[in-house]
């Protein structure tokens, strides 16, 4: 099996703020977290430095919205 793309503290990381953004929009609190589109651009381009592929990135994001 190859090796994650994300270590654990850093997939811990994303999933909370996920979860936290989710719940603050459902609830319709302000956002404790920042901007959602900001933090969803600011993990792609950190993907994107860390080479890993594009369509990996993508089925990721289907699967945490799914």
């Amino acid at each position: 099996m190859p090796p994650a793309p994300v270590n654990h503290d850093d997939l811990w990381e994303i999933c909370r703020d996920n979860l936290l953004r989710a719940l603050e929009g459902f609830g319709g609190l302000p956002p404790s977290g920042g901007d959602f589109e900001q933090a969803a651009r600011e993990r792609g381009r950190q993907r994107a430095e860390q080479n890993v592929p594009l369509d990996t990135v993508l089925r990721a994001y289907r699967r945490g919205a799914g």
